[in-house]
């Protein structure tokens, strides 16, 4: 069992992705100077960009595309549900990022690697167009979405499954092959 401090969390600016999370290349981290990483984020799946995918100005034009009535930014985690409901092709589910700040002295010692990821919010729907999967990270003062882009390698250090696992959005539980995960959806 896992349990973690409740802090609301929301979308704000870019905050560099954290080195460990960087070196698994499963995330878009768009580096947005406004309160529409949330946005940025969602677009980066739905529209994604053929190159500098971390850049904004490749989806500003599509961020009228979405209808984001009544809802103010920076996004928080329980507003995602009224998101999809004004936007009903897509669901979205976001994680939380922990890092654990220990010494990397220590780490390297112990070979342990104090990662957690956590769900924050699950999308009931699971038969819309667009599925996209978020993870907040925080620096302490503000926090900051950033698109997953292969669930696999975000939580491969928690098997000991050495290829691609299969990996359930929701609940984030790990598969060997695809029809297990299948079954188990």
């Amino acid at each position: 069992i896992s349990t973690t401090a409740y802090r609301p969390c929301e979308g704000s600016s870019y905050i560099p992705t954290p080195q460990r999370l960087f070196d698994k290349h499963c995330v878009v981290n768009v580096k947005n100077d406004d309160q529409l990483c949330f946005l940025y984020s969602i677009l980066a799946q739905i529209r994604p960009a053929s190159c500098h995918r971390n850049e904004p100005y490749r989806y500003k034009n599509y961020l009228n595309t979405l209808n984001i009535e009544g809802l103010t930014f920076p996004m928080q985690v329980r507003h995602v549900g009224k998101f999809e409901k004004l936007n009903p092709d897509i669901s979205v589910n976001v994680l939380y990022f922990n890092d654990h700040d220990e010494d990397e002295e220590d780490r390297r010692r112990d070979h342990t690697e104090e990662m957690f990821v956590s769900p924050l919010y699950v999308s009931p729907h699971r038969d819309h167009k667009h599925h996209v999967n978020l993870i907040v990270i925080d620096d302490g003062e503000q926090s900051h979405y950033l698109l997953v882009t292969n669930l696999s390698a975000l939580v491969f250090h928690r098997n000991n499954h050495q290829h691609t696992t299969f990996v359930c959005p929701y609940c984030l539980s790990c598969h060997q092959t695809d029809d297990v995960l299948k079954k188990h959806l």
